[in-house]
């Protein structure tokens, strides 16, 4: 065989080297200006790399050098001694109360007149004024504190929040409506709590970064302007309202795998989502709480929907109204004892196909999946005692045979009504409560000798029209 041939080769690879933004004070500029733009810098590195019929085996560093030095940015800040301050729990450091000043954009200092680093902007500090009409928070900020901008209805345009920034606490932009731009969120940020964006007029996507753990009650309560969201992968908990009423949204949605619960009405209608919605699997064995009224009237998601195992509850009317959801619905295998409670599913009228109902489900609640009109089959497993109310009112595209497991003793008022193309239902023998209409529509029933069923059926008039037969 001929020689491997090995050639050596010299790679050169540039690598950025991020610039600086520093503040310093320029009476010919405005707030918050860039006085100097800021430049990256370039590294150059210079690779021996050894091929191998033409395949690389290895390679070695042989130099480095900055081609290039960044430009350190400059920007313009408000005169720190128009601002209060007050000292907080960090050494050498204050957090910003107050502004005394006239302007109305503003860039907060990132130093005291004294000299102590600004870390904090305060409770209250600029609440209800809205004279300012743009603000720069300076980089070293941690926390923007309860109110700190709440009702400055006169702040327009766009938003960013520092790097720094670990939490932004109650109604921090309260009612900011004139905030119209896009929101930047840094890569620090861990939580954003109750209120703090309510009401804001943000537009574009809303990205939460990797780095966050919680959403808070309301949190983007009606920012209708935001278009999509994108939620970080290792966020834990999102809570009562945090994005009701964001009917900007559109696009799909991407449950990350390591929240443990999703609060009451947290996306409640968000109306224009009109992708798939997904659950991811499970990180770090989370397990999944889905509040009441979750993705309720979230009309246009699209697709099928899989409820994976880690969800261990579901809260009434989770994905009521989701009528755009056109595709399978599918549960888990390997659940623990989960309940389906009233209205979970109730008027996801295209979801199709056949439905398995598994033997971990301990609970179909009332009108359950009323209205799910194209469903095609029904499986039911074997968990649960008691059919709800209307659980299955008026899914018509029921079709074939629906066997209704031994374990179950009750079947309530109008649990099949509507069910017109169900060919044959089946009722196992020791059922004792039936209740009105239960089986209304349905063509044929068959129910179990040798238990309480038979004779009930005979004795009442719980079927309408129905034909009625004993199977064994």
């Amino acid at each position: 065989p001929a020689p491997e041939e090995e050639t050596v080769k010299t790679e050169i690879v540039y690598i950025g080297i991020p610039y600086e933004t520093v503040y310093a004070y320029d009476p010919a500029y405005t707030a918050g200006a860039v006085t100097r733009k800021g430049v990256n810098g370039t590294k150059q590195q210079n690779w021996c790399v050894n091929y191998k019929d033409g395949v690389e085996i290895s390679r070695s560093l042989e130099s480095e050098f900055v081609k290039n030095e960044p430009v350190t940015q400059i920007v313009n800040y408000t005169p720190a001694e128009e601002f209060t301050y007050s000292s907080n729990d960090q050494e050498n450091a204050c957090a910003v109360t107050g502004y005394t000043g006239n302007d109305t954009a503003i860039a907060i200092p990132p130093n005291s007149p004294e000299g102590k680093r600004v870390t904090e902007i305060g409770s209250r500090a600029f609440m209800d004024n809205t004279s300012l009409q743009s603000v720069c928070i300076p980089d070293g900020v941690l926390i923007i504190g309860d109110s700190a901008f709440m009702n400055c209805t006169g702040l327009t345009g766009s938003l960013v929040i520092p790097d720094t920034v670990l939490s932004i606490w109650d109604k921090a932009f309260y009612g900011c409506s004139g905030l119209n731009g896009t929101l930047t969120l840094g890569k620090s940020l861990g939580d954003i709590l109750m209120e703090a964006f309510c009401g804001c007029n943000f537009t574009g996507a809303l990205v939460l970064p990797d780095s966050m753990d919680l959403v808070g009650v309301s949190a983007f309560k009606n920012c209708s302007g935001f278009t999509s969201l994108s939620l970080g992968k290792n966020i834990t908990l999102i809570q009562e309202f945090a994005f009701s009423g964001c009917t900007g949204f559109t696009g799909g949605l991407t449950i990350p795998g390591t929240i443990d619960e999703i609060m009451e009405s947290a996306f409640e209608n968000c109306k224009n989502f009109d992708g798939t919605l997904t659950f991811e699997a499970s990180r770090n064995k989370a397990k999944l709480r889905i509040g009441n009224c979750t993705f309720k009237g979230c009309s246009k998601l699209t697709g099928s929907l899989t409820i994976p195992d880690h969800v261990y509850e579901i809260g009434e009317e989770a994905f009521s109204g989701c009528e755009g959801l056109d595709g399978t619905l599918t549960f888990g295998a390997e659940m623990d004892n989960l309940r389906i409670p009233k209205g979970a599913f109730k008027g996801c009228s295209k979801l199709t196909g056949k439905l398995t109902i598994p033997d971990c489900v301990t609970e179909i609640g009332e009108e359950a999946f009323m209205d799910c009109e194209t469903l095609t089959e029904l499986a039911l497993g074997s968990g649960f005692t008691e059919i709800g109310k209307s659980a299955f009112k008026a899914c018509k595209g029921i079709q074939g045979d629906v066997v209704i497991p031994s374990q179950v003793t009750k079947i309530c008022e109008g649990a099949f009504k509507g069910c017109e193309s169900i060919e044959g239902l089946y009722v196992p023998k020791d059922v004792n409560s039936f209740g009105d209409e239960a089986f209304g529509d349905v063509r044929t029933i068959f129910v179990a000798q040798g238990g309480t069923a038979w004779d009930l059926c005979i004795n009442n008039m719980w079927f309408g029209a129905c034909e009625m037969e004993r199977w064994d």
